[in-house]
């Protein structure tokens, strides 16, 4: 018996192609180059079409089917920061407050148009900064507001009827801590009795 075979030489068909990509405040990205192919090679060593990573690198899959073969390299930027100016916050007067946006290898844009990464505020007001580090964009704003010194006693010199009680509670444009005539350190006091009661306050200025 004689038999024949017939072979047809086909050209391979091979595209190779490389990406550069930047991932912003991500834990991980899947790779997936995509195409219709049966076996594919990732040089972390997986055989999988895809990948998911979480690291900045370079990554390449090899994937072939019939006499299509493609060659796929990613290099990829994982960039993930943290941006806080921290709370809102009072300024005692003559004082200077430091505003910290520090991120490493980052630009950064205050409200002025500053663009350190450290900023002194010496009045009240809104402040604000946004920081790019690889094109991946992050902005915080903080408020600063004046101490205030005002402090109100309710109801003020006032009378009260044999028998009778009345609150005196402090009003204050900030934080305080306080200290009555009385010993009490609470912001109101109950008095049942004619008399002067003093009132000290103490703030972080």
């Amino acid at each position: 018996y004689v038999d024949s075979f017939h072979v047809a030489q086909s050209d391979v068909n091979t595209i190779v192609q490389v990406r550069d990509t930047t991932v912003c405040f991500q834990q991980s990205v899947s790779l997936a180059p995509g195409g219709n192919f049966s076996s594919f090679l990732w040089n972390t060593g997986s055989t999988a079409p895809l990948i998911s990573i979480a690291e900045t690198g370079t990554y390449w899959r090899r994937a072939s089917g019939g006499c299509d073969l493609q060659s796929d390299t990613f290099h990829v930027n994982m960039v993930d920061f943290t941006l806080e100016l921290g709370a809102d916050t009072f300024l005692c007067a003559a004082d200077t407050l430091v505003l910290d946006a520090s991120v490493a290898g980052a630009a950064y844009s205050w409200q002025d148009g500053d663009v350190s990464a450290i900023y002194r505020v010496w009045n009240p007001g809104r402040y604000w900064v946004q920081v790019n580090k690889a094109g991946c964009i992050a902005s915080d704003t903080v408020y600063v507001e004046p101490r205030s010194d005002s402090l109100v006693i309710a109801p003020g010199d006032t009378v009260i009827c044999m028998g009778d009680k009345i609150s005196l509670t402090a009003h204050t444009g900030f934080p305080v801590t306080y200290r009555w005539s009385n010993g009490s350190d609470s912001r109101a006091i109950e008095v049942s009795q004619a008399g002067s009661y003093t009132l000290t306050v103490n703030n972080e200025c």
